[in-house]
């Protein structure tokens, strides 16, 4: 099934969880057009998660904020900071860069 929506789309979350990775949201959808296509109406989010996926998460979250601040670098956008970030995990030289600037999330 393929949902079709336009930004932004009416949500509600109520719990800055809800932007993390295995927060759980409900969605509403609509027909609309001539084609009778789903739409995206609505997603909520009340700050629930899926235990296993956000537990899975919180630990990569921690293992990563370990190694960068090991590294010397902090979770989180930073402007100034440009190229690659590559860290020590376990032996292994790792670019993280994109996992600092969007940790907060986990996208």
């Amino acid at each position: 099934m393929r949902i079709h929506y336009q930004k932004p789309i009416r949500q509600d979350f109520s719990n800055t969880t809800c932007r993390e990775v295995g927060a759980i949201w409900t969605v509403q959808t609509g027909k609309s057009g001539i084609l009778e296509e789903d739409e995206l109406v609505r997603a909520h989010c009340d700050g629930k998660v899926d235990a296993a996926v956000h537990g899975a998460w919180i630990g990569a979250k921690s293992y990563i904020e370990k190694a960068a601040k090991d590294s010397g670098y902090t979770l989180g956008y930073q402007p100034d900071r440009r190229g690659p970030v590559q860290v020590d995990m376990g032996g292994r030289k790792v670019e993280i860069s994109g996992y600092l600037n969007f940790a907060t999330t986990g996208m």
